[in-house]
This record gives structure tokens, C-alpha cells and sequence, in this order.
């Protein structure tokens, strides 16, 4: 693994906000902090980094934390900050902890915060080694993270001027979870890829962001592979978002490291509310320009579906299969999900039927021949789907074969039983 130094002007007024203090501890739920990538790929040798584009989405405790470093054996101190006007307060910290690798998560250290450390909605998590010369921590750049560099061991109140730099663009990667205030499903992306597909096509997902409200946004957004449930340990990055402030990203999966098919969710500090979010999957042709669609983040709670109820939909098939191919995906919200499929021709008549269970929180995306069990659409045929035992996003996308033109079409429920 290849490392190298990211060195920025101090801008960090920039990427530092203000955020209301809860006065009192509701132990409700998870409370998170910091980015949890998979990979790294760039390090600063520094003594103490901030990670400011991720706060603490709660008031509580944080009991447990995973990080990544660039040498095993070191020990290395996990800490917070708070943010009071122009200065950094050194709210505490933990440590030493012995960097390994801990088995199912990867080259990431995981290791309990002992005792836990109370926290505020807001504050910020630090790393710094326990020893000079051992190692440096590292992240992902470019990136759409920020990171604030301190050439010393910080342990007391620091002006936010006084920083050495901010290194822009870097992802530090440092997560810490623990039990709080709770976090609020805000919604769901249900496709985000970064990948060479078929014909040719470099699948890209661009994302839009902004806060309608009149507080600080805070939170963070989490990414599920394809194929498989969603876990604990998926890769996620913090973000706050001020009122009336708008960001962006041209490839959301890639600016974190990472690479393929993910579902894509986005979790808010409670109470915050949700920001207004808008996907972008395209074809990046390069010189040729982009072709794609645009893809609304959903709000969990309208997701029909769940335990004893059975919904049905319907999804219309490509009108010329010489000109498009057509792949379908799911996105289950608990589970596992029953599906049946009755395939109609143009005339309404039923010409074939499959069935398939998908495991609980996952997404997957297939052809329309695997989907259906090894058979091949006609044009203008209809998909008449059923699913229960969970709740479940469905959408069928047609792709042009010369230009790679993508639309999608997300099925409507026209009906549920319980």
C-alpha cells in the first residue's frame, strides 16, 4: 500500500459548524462518529487529525472504535474534540490501543473503548500515535472528507487557527459507535454503482445534497454491497450539512474507496430531520459526455410491505429486446422476502411464472433472464411481482445497447393484502 503526504492551505473555518448541545443524555439508540472506509490509500504523518466532515450524531457514549493505521504493533490514542467558536476543546481521549487486524474487518483495527467516552452531539473524533515514529494514521484521497491536522499531541484547547492544515479531500479513517441520543433511517438510495458494466459502459453515481431546514444536518451515509445483508461493519462516511448549504460529489462509491454495486442509506442524528438528496446513475463516456437518470433518495416509511402482508406491482418489460437489455432490483427492507413473478405477453395472457426468496436487508440486481429463472423476455411483456415476509424497493432499468441510455421505472404498488 502506497501512502503520500496531502497537504492543503488552512481553510478550517470552512468545514467546522456549530450544532446545538443536547442538556440531557436519552439513552435511545446507536450514536455514531467518524468515517469507517474499507481501504486506505493515502497517510499524513502528523501527531494528532481530526476528522471535522464527520461529528458525533448523538449526545452519549462511545463504547467502541475502528480504525485504520500503517503499522501493526503501534499503539495509537483515540480521541474527541468540541468545537467552541475559534478553539477545539479536548473533551478526552482513550488509549494506548495496540493496532492488529482483527478478523471481519479486514486491515481495520477494531477495539472497545474502555471505559466509554461521553460525548455531545457535534463533537469530532481524533487519532494520534501513543509514540512518536510509529506509524501514521491513513484515509482515502481523493475524497470528500475533511481533516484537521495538528503538528502536536493536542490534550487541552487549541484555536482552530493553530492547526497546521487542512488536509481537503481527505477521508481519515476512524469510526466510533456507541448508545445515545439514536440515529433516524432517513432514507434510502436504493442503486449507487461505480463499475465497468456491459457493452462497454462505465457506470459512475453522482449525488446532490442540501439542507432545507434551519439546523445543522447531522449524519452519516452507509453502504451495503450488492448480494449480500446489511451488516455492521459496511462502510459508511459522517457528514454535516448546514442550513441552506448544498454539496456534491460526481462518483459517490469511489470517493470513498470503494468499487461495484452497493444500496446506499442515509442515517440523521434524531431530530435533525433529513436533507433533500438526489442520485445521478450514468454512463461516463468520457469525450461523448454522460448518459443516465435520476434517482430520489426514498423515505423508509413508505416502503410497503412487512410481516403477514403480501404486495403486489407491476414492472413493463423493454419494447424492442434487440435494441435494450433489462436487468431488475431489489432492495428488502427485513426479511428474507418471498417473490413471485407471472410473466404476461402484450396479449395479457400468462407465459411463465418463477420464484426466489432474498435475504433480509439486501439489494441485488440481476438480468431479467436470471431474474425470471432462466427465461427470456418478449417486448412489451409485463412482470406482475408479488412479494412478503419483508418490506421490499423493486425497479425494473432498461439500457440502450448502442449508447448505454439508461431509464428506470420503479415499480408501484397497486395493492397489498394482509
Amino acid at each position: 500500500m502506497k501512502f503520500r503526504r496531502i497537504t492543503t492551505p488552512l481553510c478550517a473555518a470552512l468545514f467546522l459548524t456549530s450544532v446545538a448541545r443536547a442538556g440531557n443524555v436519552n439513552p435511545a439508540g446507536p450514536i455514531t462518529g467518524g468515517n469507517r472506509l474499507p481501504v486506505s490509500n493515502a497517510g499524513i504523518a502528523a501527531l494528532t487529525l481530526i476528522a471535522v466532515n464527520a461529528p458525533i450524531t448523538g449526545s452519549g457514549t462511545l463504547d467502541t472504535v475502528v480504525f485504520d493505521w500503517n503499522h501493526l504493533g503501534c499503539g495509537v490514542r483515540i480521541k474527541v474534540f468540541r468545537l467552541d467558536g475559534a478553539n477545539i476543546d479536548f473533551v478526552g481521549e482513550r488509549g494506548p490501543i495496540t493496532v492488529t487486524q482483527n478478523v471481519g474487518v479486514g486491515s481495520l483495527t477494531s477495539a472497545p473503548l474502555s471505559p466509554p467516552i461521553p460525548v455531545q452531539k457535534g463533537d469530532f473524533l481524533g487519532i494520534t500515535p501513543a509514540s512518536a515514529d510509529c506509524g501514521s494514521p491513513v484515509g482515502w484521497s481523493p475524497s470528500i472528507g475533511t481533516t484537521i491536522v495538528f503538528s502536536s499531541d493536542v490534550t487541552s484547547t487549541v484555536s482552530v487557527a493553530s492547526a497546521s492544515f487542512a488536509a481537503n479531500g481527505f477521508t481519515l479513517n476512524v469510526f466510533a459507535s456507541g448508545t445515545g441520543d439514536g440515529e433516524t433511517f432517513a432514507g434510502i438510495l436504493t442503486g449507487a454503482g461505480s463499475l465497468h458494466g456491459g457493452a462497454g459502459s462505465n457506470i459512475k453515481t453522482g449525488l446532490q445534497a442540501t439542507n432545507p431546514g434551519f439546523s445543522t444536518i447531522l449524519g452519516r451515509i452507509v453502504f451495503h454491497p450488492a448480494a449480500h445483508s446489511a451488516g455492521a461493519n459496511d462502510p459508511s462516511f459522517g457528514f454535516s450539512l448546514e442550513p441552506g448549504r448544498a454539496a456534491s460529489v460526481d462518483d459517490l462509491v469511489a470517493a470513498i474507496g470503494l468499487s461495484g454495486l452497493f444500496s446506499v442509506d442515509v442515517y440523521t442524528s434524531t431530530g435533525s430531520g433529513a436533507p433533500l438528496v438526489i442520485g445521478r446513475v450514468y454512463n461516463d463516456a468520457g469525450a461523448l459526455g454522460t448518459t443516465g437518470f435520476t434517482e430520489e433518495l426514498i423515505d423508509p416509511s413508505k416502503v410497503q410491505g412487512g410481516p403477514g402482508v403480501s404486495v403486489t406491482g407491476v414492472l413493463l418489460g423493454p419494447p424492442d429486446i434487440s435494441k435494450y437489455r433489462y436487468n431488475v432490483g431489489i432492495r428488502t427492507i427485513g426479511g428474507p422476502v418471498g417473490v413471485f413473478v407471472s410473466v404476461k405477453d402484450h396479449h395479457g395472457d400468462v407465459v411463465h411464472t418463477s420464484s426466489s426468496t432474498y435475504p433480509a436487508d439486501s439489494y441485488t440486481q440481476l438480468s431479467a433472464h436470471d431474474f425470471l429463472g432462466g427465461f427470456d423476455l418478449d417486448p412489451d411483456e409485463t412482470l406482475v411481482i408479488t412479494f412478503s415476509g419483508g418490506r421490499a424497493i423493486i425497479y425494473g432499468a432498461t439500457v440502450d445497447n448502442i449508447t448505454n441510455d439508461t431509464s428506470v421505472q420503479f415499480m408501484p404498488y397497486l395493492f397489498a393484502i394482509a
